[in-house]
């Protein structure tokens, strides 16, 4: 069965899970993350999802759910889940030494690096160097994450113009059975484009829909070409719920 012949039959079940990344799948990549905006057919089309009986939408990124608050523009009952599944609004941020050493490591190397930047999460310490010169950045990045895996307890993951060490934490596959677990009986469709994504993929069972949107290794049994692609599948869902 093709994509779209698997979203229509899951499209017309009485229930079901549909999550979606942010950056890359809903929203172009932009060089500052503060400018990101979600395709306007793709967001009206989840707004109108998640108001039909059966159906939970929710926005799973590596963002904190205060950017996604501020940037999504979509409220209750899209269910917003921030920093890979550890932030969901509310709560106080963990207070740890290590995320503090691993912040001040990172800090100097981007003080180092023009165009780069740090970002303090809950639970994690992301190192961005979109708007870095590209060897340049592509080098202390790959330095910064071999420095982190050598830390005891902390979780490094590399995505796009992005490393990103966690303590204490989850992740988006993580969040998918969290998810799942607080639903009806029904199949989970995700679409997601970065590496962070693949936990998501490989969390899926059988009958799910995992969709990679862009080029890369995957665990996804499908993929689109973009933000164009996911907009499309986002429409045959939403055609075949409306039946």
């Amino acid at each position: 069965m093709n994509l779209h012949g698997h979203l229509s039959r899951i499209g017309r079940s009485k229930s079901f899970l549909l999550a979606v990344d942010f950056d890359g799948t809903l929203a172009p990549l932009v060089d500052d993350p503060d400018a990101a905006t979600g395709d306007p057919t793709s967001m009206t089309l989840l707004a109108d999802l998640a108001e039909r009986a059966g159906i939970t939408v929710a926005i799973v990124s590596g963002r904190t759910y205060a950017d996604l608050e501020r940037l999504v523009g979509l409220g209750p009952p899209v269910r917003l889940i921030g920093e890979h599944g550890n932030d969901l609004g509310g709560g106080a941020d963990l207070d740890d030494g290590l995320l503090a050493r691993i912040e001040e490591h990172f800090e100097a190397a981007a003080d180092r690096l023009p165009g780069s930047f740090v970002e303090r999460k809950r639970r994690t310490v992301a190192f961005h160097h979109r708007r870095a010169e590209e060897e340049a950045g592509e080098a202390v990045a790959a330095s910064l994450a071999d420095w982190a895996l050598g830390l005891p307890d902390v979780v490094v993951t590399v995505g796009k113009k992005v490393v990103e060490a966690a303590v204490d934490s989850v992740h988006k596959g993580d969040a998918i059975v969290a998810l799942r677990g607080e639903l009806p009986d029904g199949p989970v469709v995700f679409l997601g484009d970065d590496t962070t994504d693949e936990h998501a993929f490989r969390a899926l069972q059988e009958g799910d829909v995992g969709v990679k949107v862009g080029e890369g290794p995957t665990a996804a049994d499908y993929r689109v070409g973009g933000i164009d692609g996911v907009r499309e599948a986002l429409a045959v869902l939403a055609a075949s719920a409306r039946r």
